[in-house]
């Protein structure tokens, strides 16, 4: 695979990942609840633990958290990026539809600092908040993590890819931004499309263009697929297959997962129920099977281990 020098890994995890050719399928994170914020950068390693931060951050995730939903915060900024008004917070709520997975919901506000607690607790409850002023949402986001104090390698070709959609992808229907830590360093650079809610890893050039301007099929940029937020890791093998056979159709599909439990720690059985807009429902199933990877190491600096996938 050729990777350009302006976005590709040359040191640290990435490139050993990328030696190593572990395939980056079933690394997305899951979530039911996205909450982006925006705050300029430096972010401190925890990206929650920077200095600046709003009061009333942490209690309601921790609370939702506790009652089962799977909460997650990133820090978000772009060059662009304008403040909100004084005593303000700009945030996102990104949030999984019930039912069968599909293409995320999103609801942007401006957010009276001092109400922030509460209007975190209302959104996170499914509800709408008071006194928070609501915002438009672009059609279309691309966050790609650029968080070099968690992980070099994101900091150094994460800002490269960022800096290349800025310029040549940005648009008023497509909005970009630089994000702190969601998981997969080694995949460096990694990138979140909202609202299908899809991750990205080791994005070249050609793969970045592709992937915004959704020119290629998505078939050739399988190699670069993590897997779907709305899904477990297990099942996102077998919904990538879907997504290669199906085309870029597949991000308007609903998709009910049966996910089995683990036999002989090597197999597993999984169940798709898939609904295609313009066809009938049906089913796929099959077996999924353990695969060893070759030992890499996590992120920069960490030893490495071995690393198994569906």
């Amino acid at each position: 695979m050729s990777v350009p020098d302006d976005v590709a890994p040359d040191g640290g995890c990435a490139l050993a990942n990328l030696r190593a050719g572990e395939d980056p399928i079933g690394t997305a994170t899951p979530f039911d609840d996205l909450i982006l914020l925006h705050h300029p950068t430096p972010w401190a390693r925890i990206a929650t633990s920077t200095p600046g931060l709003p009061e009333g951050l942490r209690a309601p995730i921790a609370r939702a958290t506790a009652g089962g939903r799977r909460v997650h915060v990133l820090l978000v900024d772009a060059d662009d990026a304008s403040p909100a008004p004084n005593g303000a917070v700009w945030i996102e709520h990104v949030r999984r539809p019930s039912g069968p997975a599909r293409r995320f919901a999103r609801t942007a506000w401006h957010v009276p600092k001092a109400t922030l607690s509460d209007v975190l607790n209302e959104l996170l409850a499914g509800g709408s908040p008071h006194g928070a002023v609501p915002l438009p949402v672009p059609t279309r986001e691309m966050l790609v993590c650029t968080h070099g104090e968690r992980d070099g390698c994101c900091g150094r070709f994460g800002e490269a890819a960022y800096r290349y959609l800025r310029d040549e992808h940005a648009s008023h229907a497509l909005r970009v931004w630089r994000v702190s830590h969601f998981g997969g360093h080694r995949f460096a650079p990694t990138l979140l499309d909202l609202p299908d809610g899809r991750s990205w890893g080791h994005l070249t050039t050609e793969a970045l263009g592709d992937l915004a301007q959704r020119a290629a099929s998505p078939a050739d940029l399988m190699r670069h697929y993590r897997g779907w937020c709305a899904i477990p890791g297990p099942a996102q093998a077998a919904e990538r297959d879907l997504f290669a056979e199906h085309g870029w159709a597949w991000r308007d599909a609903s998709v009910g997962v049966d996910l089995g439990e683990p036999h002989d720690d090597k197999t597993r059985h999984v169940s798709l129920e898939v609904k295609v807009p313009g066809s009938r429902a049906h089913q796929r199933s099959g077996t999924l099977r353990v695969r060893a990877s070759p030992s890499i190491p996590a992120s920069c600096g960490a030893r490495a281990t071995p690393v198994e996938h569906y």
